[in-house]
């Protein structure tokens, strides 16, 4: 892919090939300041604190060194507003803005390397004296073998991605079961609100069934006893106790005070 704002080619002041230096590349900042403006191009007097050819060069120096806009505004005395202004009415200036920002990046990966292999200076003071030592960030040495090798030094050593996909989809599969398993714990009614249910839906059937028993002519007599159509309950006649129940004899439940059964007395 081509690149917008490729490094310029040598200048003037660059050296010829074949030279020990042929290989530099020339910066608008690196050249001779121009010199300070007293009229611009409209005859008038230029002000003091005007951004000019002198100023800009000074920017762009001082951006190259800082790396950061801001930094380079405070340095040059210049407002951040008035450049971004320059840079929306000059490409060429926008494009010097960009070149330096360039080349102040340095690769993150280039500085950890350095920190985590190479080591840090730091000074400490022992016995009246300082003295230098380097210290060396282990964090960083395994997070660079981690992306050198994460099959050696990853999270996981040792597993394939095969092997990795097949244990993250069992775990899933665990983890989904669990959280159904309390979903349907937390929503399952207690016992009593099933029994109540239950009670709930006799009664409907109940009331419904008597319902449709008055629509067809049965009468319920004192007793809660259900008589068909064309009958009436026998004057005098006591149903018997329900089996099992208390003063419940064997052979004289079906009789009558005379002993004769309901049937029979017809």
């Amino acid at each position: 892919m081509n690149d917008p704002y490729p490094r310029p080619a040598g200048g003037p002041s660059t050296p010829a090939a074949g030279t020990p230096n042929a290989a530099a590349a020339s910066y608008p900042w690196d050249e001779d300041p121009p010199p300070e403006e007293e009229f611009g191009p409209d005859g008038r007097r230029v002000r003091h604190d005007a951004f000019t050819a002198r100023r800009k060069h000074d920017f762009l120096k001082a951006l190259a060194k800082t790396g950061g806009l801001e930094d380079a505004c405070r340095l040059t005395g210049v407002s951040s507003r008035t450049v971004y202004r320059h840079q929306q009415e000059d490409p060429a200036f926008l494009r010097n803005c960009t070149l330096a920002l360039r080349i102040i990046e340095t690769p993150l990966e280039l500085t950890a390397w350095q920190r985590a292999v190479e080591g840090v200076e730091q000074e400490f003071a022992c016995g009246g004296q300082v003295h230098v030592r380097k210290r060396y960030d282990a964090n960083l040495l395994r997070l660079l073998l981690q992306a050198s090798n994460p099959k050696k030094y990853g999270p996981r050593p040792g597993f394939k991605r095969k092997r990795i996909l097949k244990f993250e989809r069992k775990q899933m599969e665990r983890e989904i079961h669990a959280e159904i398993a309390a979903k349907r714990a937390a929503e399952a009614p207690s016992i009593e609100a099933v029994t109540a249910k239950i009670i709930r839906e006799v009664e409907a059937i109940k009331r419904h069934r008597q319902a449709g028993q008055l629509a067809a002519g049965w009468t319920k007599s004192p007793d809660g006893e259900w008589v068909p159509p064309g009958y009436a309950p026998i004057p005098g006649w006591t149903p018997p106790p329900a089996p099992g129940a208390c003063g419940a004899t064997d052979g004289a439940q079906d009789l009558a005070p005379d002993g004769e059964t309901p049937r029979d007395s017809l």
